[in-house]
């Protein structure tokens, strides 16, 4: 079954070798007049086998993942998925929960921090400040959100817990914070040696006076909670304070009567971005990566065409320099001399560049966008590509100029087609025909 979506089961039977003529059931994701062999829509929850056959999501793909996750359920409430159960994951958007298709993490994250949720535990260390468990609706709707006040009248107050970390490490630092009678809150670290901070509107909902080190993102929770996070490269090796401050106004330290918020679910953790969270109580939790894939024998054919044609959309959070230099959106290979690919880069000048890869007997052709057209950040995609005498991309409705000298496309028919192998974000569709769709067909595929 699929956590926050409906699961239908279906079978997946028989196979065809080309593409044909969508039907009526299946017109909305024609290209070039054709239904794909193979679709998984998974934020509509509707999936395609052979034929014209509906089927459900585990007939066509596999997913593993060893370990307990949450995601954000269709009423926008926190929820924990059992392990190696797919995540139908929501965000806010414009004051309503909308359906974002399935949350694929590829690396596995761990929260550092040990009792997460619980700030009244001396474990966070408070310094002019208290803390009252239990106070308000958290975003797992349970009454866990902490009051946390300042009780000073002369300078904001502070709840924080210790981590180790090396130089070079890359750190996201996040906490769930919702305003009291004060409308600040402030993150603090000082993984450069000196105290950095970072403020956080949670009237407004934007993050204010952020630090020049500082990449920051304040995502809506719901409720009037706000995920607040910082990110921060470490230049040196440490043991010190990741803090938690209320604040009175932005870029002010100073008090003039103690004022409080609430906070829930901090979470620190190596990687460019903060992931989904990861509840802890007495040590700290990982969250294991993820893998999704077509497996051979789902494929809608027994042996391999002379064309194929995929499309993948979605939104993918990123930095530059992620990764081994891209984000993988799809490898479809059995080796990296044999292999059809979808890559977002990630290095400069690169970076943010779609690039479709066709490789064959070590023999490699590609064609790309121009940099810059994806990211970096959390950024929507909309791509397509056709393999076969030609190869050629498409992004956001942009076909790009046809390779005509790529290699044949190698015999794949025996290898899984593997999503999102380098990826943190949503995947809302994945499609694959049997057949060039051509240009048209591309452009008309890769748009949103």
């Amino acid at each position: 079954m699929l956590a926050g979506g409906r699961f239908e089961k279906g079978r997946f039977d028989g196979s065809r070798l080309t593409a044909r003529p969508a039907n009526s059931q299946w017109v909305a994701y024609q290209a070039n007049g054709y239904a794909p062999d193979l679709l998984g829509d998974f934020a509509l929850n509707t999936f395609k086998g052979a034929g014209d056959a509906a089927v459900g999501f585990a007939d066509l793909f596999a997913f593993e993942r060893a370990s307990e996750a949450t995601f954000t359920d269709a009423t926008g409430v926190l929820r924990v998925a059992a392990a190696g159960v797919p995540r139908v994951d929501h965000v806010r958007d414009n004051g309503e929960w909308v359906v974002k298709g399935l949350l694929v993490e590829s690396e596995a994250r761990t929260n550092l921090f040990s009792w997460s949720s619980a700030f009244d535990q001396a474990i966070w260390f408070k310094t002019r400040a208290g803390v009252a468990a239990n106070e308000v609706l958290a975003p797992d709707g349970t009454v866990s959100g902490c009051r946390f006040t300042t009780t000073a009248t002369n300078y904001d107050g502070s709840v924080r817990q210790n981590a180790n970390y090396s130089a070079g490490d890359v750190l996201t630092f996040s906490v769930f914070a919702k305003a009291g009678d004060r409308g600040f809150v402030f993150l603090r670290e000082r993984t450069t040696g000196v105290p950095k901070d970072s403020y956080f509107d949670l009237v407004n909902g934007v993050p204010e006076g952020v630090n020049s080190i500082h990449n920051a993102s304040m995502e809506d929770a719901g409720n009037g909670w706000y995920r607040c996070a910082v990110t921060v490269t470490a230049t040196q090796n440490g043991d010190t304070a990741f803090e938690i401050y209320n604040s009175e106004e932005d870029l002010n330290t100073s008090s003039t009567a103690a004022g409080y918020t609430y906070i829930w679910g901090a979470q620190l953790e190596l990687g460019t971005a903060p992931s989904s969270y990861i509840p802890t109580t007495g040590s700290a939790v990982t969250r294991a990566a993820e893998k999704l894939s077509v497996p051979s024998g789902g494929l809608p054919f027994s042996s391999m065409p002379s064309a194929v044609s995929l499309t993948i959309k979605g939104d993918v959070l990123y930095a530059e320099g992620d990764g081994d230099g891209a984000v993988s959106l799809l490898q479809w290979g059995s080796d990296s001399d044999n292999q059809l690919r979808q890559d977002i880069l990630t290095l400069a000048p690169d970076a943010g560049r779609f690039e479709a890869t066709q490789a064959s007997g070590g023999m490699i052709g590609s064609v790309s966008s121009i940099a810059g057209v994806f990211g970096p950040g959390r950024t929507a995609f909309s791509v397509a590509s056709r393999h076969g005498a030609q190869l050629n991309g498409a992004h956001q409705g942009n076909a790009l100029i046809a390779d005509g000298s790529a290699p044949p496309i190698a015999n794949l028919a025996g290898a899984p087609i593997e999503i999102g192998v380098a990826f943190m974000g949503h995947i809302s569709q994945f499609g694959l025909w049997a057949a060039d769709i051509g240009d048209v067909g591309l452009s008309q595929a890769s748009v949103i």
